[in-house]
């Protein structure tokens, strides 16, 4: 099951604002996915059943790897996504126009973000969260060195929205590297 943070309560008593919410790490320390990437020793196996929970989040325009934290849970690492801020339904998804300085800047600091959203072809879709999350496997991939969930990062990362998977066919895959 996706961890999603358990909220104590809301302070709006003075600004800024706070959610409180559970605290989620490992050994007392925050941890979010890309930290464990760098420092933890993972299968791919083990990265594989991580990022298939997480594939079953559907955040819109915002998942990325300082965006889902690990917990243990019975001794099993889970993730938790977090910071929802950004988060839009569908319909009210719009196209963003920048110009190309913008442009510029939000290629080279925001890889999270798909290509088509940057240029101003597409509005956040599932597509672009596919693309989002394919960065988060290449995150995985640059410290792992895992060939399997490589495979699955240049599908999700595809230029072409059309040609990346459905966030059904991601799982499928990440079950097929965790029973290997």
């Amino acid at each position: 099951m996706l961890g999603l943070p358990f909220l104590f309560g809301v302070n709006v008593q003075s600004k800024p604002y706070i959610l409180v919410t559970e605290f989620y790490g490992i050994g007392g320390q925050c941890v979010t996915i890309g930290h464990a990437a760098k420092k933890l020793s993972l299968e791919a196996k083990e990265w594989a059943f991580i990022l298939e929970k997480c594939e079953r989040f559907n955040s819109r325009c915002d998942i990325k790897h300082n965006n889902i934290i690990l917990k243990n849970s019975a001794d099993v690492r889970e993730p938790v996504i977090i910071d929802f801020g950004k988060m839009k339904k569908a319909e009210s998804a719009k196209i963003c126009k920048l110009n190309s300085k913008e442009q510029d800047r939000y290629l080279k600091y925001y890889k999270h973000i798909a290509p088509e959203i940057i240029w101003g072809r597409g509005a956040p879709s599932t597509a672009s969260d596919i693309y989002s999350f394919g960065q988060i496997i290449s995150l995985i991939v640059y410290y792992t060195k895992s060939t399997d969930l490589q495979k699955i990062a240049k599908k999700c990362i595809h230029g072409t929205p059309e040609k990346r998977p459905k966030a059904f066919n991601v799982a499928l895959e990440f079950k097929e590297v965790s029973n290997n």
